[in-house]
């Protein structure tokens, strides 16, 4: 969970994105000697203008595994497909409660949003992988 939540520690932390061309020169420097990178740190990775491209990047130059983990607002069917299409292996969804125990955490999200947003990736998810399922 992130640790960004009290007032004090917000007035401390630096809150600036990586740049892209800055992301895109460590990637070409580690791409073929790093095999997974996990795109997070301290704060909503998806938040960044430009995350789905990074996705995209890492994965076409030779970095295998590229994950995240996110409080999960953003994933609306329509931005998992295209993270999905960028080529992302793997997405952790913090839930720190239910209810209204998430709610105090998370403030702004609401529980049943967050929720009904999981289902639906798992309905694309049964959609996508249809033999898995045993579907037609």
């Amino acid at each position: 969970m992130c640790y960004t939540i009290t007032d004090k520690f917000k007035r401390s932390l630096n809150t600036k994105r990586i740049d892209y061309d800055l992301f895109k020169k460590i990637i070409d420097e580690i791409g073929s000697k790093v095999s997974a990178i996990r795109l997070s740190l301290r704060g909503e990775a998806t938040l960044h203008t430009k995350f789905i491209e990074c996705v995209r990047y890492a994965k076409n130059n030779e970095i295998r595994e590229v994950s995240t983990l996110t409080h999960g607002d953003k994933l609306t069917l329509d931005y998992l497909e295209k993270i999905a299409d960028a080529g992302i292996d793997w997405i952790t969804i913090s839930i720190d409660g239910i209810n209204d125990t998430y709610e105090s955490v998370r403030e702004s999200l609401k529980f049943d949003d967050i929720y009904n947003q999981i289902k639906e990736i798992k309905q694309y998810e049964i959609k996508q992988h249809k033999d898995k399922y045993g579907l037609r």
